[in-house]
């Protein structure tokens, strides 16, 4: 019993040498495509121009710099005698920098030169701008929207925005 206790102790110090640090989780709610669009302060589509991190303390945050193609909403940040931004800087919890990896379950995957659909939340301090993390992305794909997960954004029978298999 002894050796045993001793083994658990080995482990769990050399676990706390692997993995310092807090433990993060990230929770949100699953949201259907109507939702996200409805929870957004703002859409757009955009050319993922470049992906940097930084480093906040413990923390890691992804640094990514789009170029607007088009904005299917108003501008946020811009008022109504301005022009709407021709490029919009996001930053969302996770990435590596320094030395340091930070991931994040559920977040964006961000590749430079992708072209994307973005919902986007507007409140300051969340983990990711994009509403429901990786819900509220798609990248244009060949025939369509396709989002993390693979699945398209499509229409159903009823004309309700919906995730589907294939292109709708």
């Amino acid at each position: 019993m002894r050796r045993l206790s001793r083994a658990v102790l080995a482990v769990s110090l050399s676990l706390g040498v692997v993995a310092p640090g807090p433990a993060l989780a990230t929770t949100y709610l699953a949201l259907g495509p109507a939702a996200v669009f409805e929870r957004a302060d703002a859409v757009l589509t955009a050319r993922v121009a470049d992906v940097t991190a930084r480093v906040d303390g413990d923390l890691v945050w992804s640094v990514v710099t789009l170029e607007v193609m088009e904005w299917l909403t108003e501008d946020p940040e811009t008022g109504e005698d301005e022009a709407p931004r021709e490029e919009v800087v996001l930053e969302a919890l996770g990435g590596e920098a320094e030395g340091r990896r930070l991931i994040v379950s559920g977040a964006p995957v961000w590749r430079p030169g992708d072209e994307v659909l973005v919902a986007l939340d507007d409140e300051e301090g969340l983990a990711s701008p994009v509403v429901g993390f990786a819900q509220g992305l798609w990248r244009f794909e060949g025939e369509g929207l396709v989002d993390g997960e693979g699945r398209f954004l499509g229409v159903d029978a009823a004309g309700a925005l919906v995730r589907a298999d294939g292109p709708t």
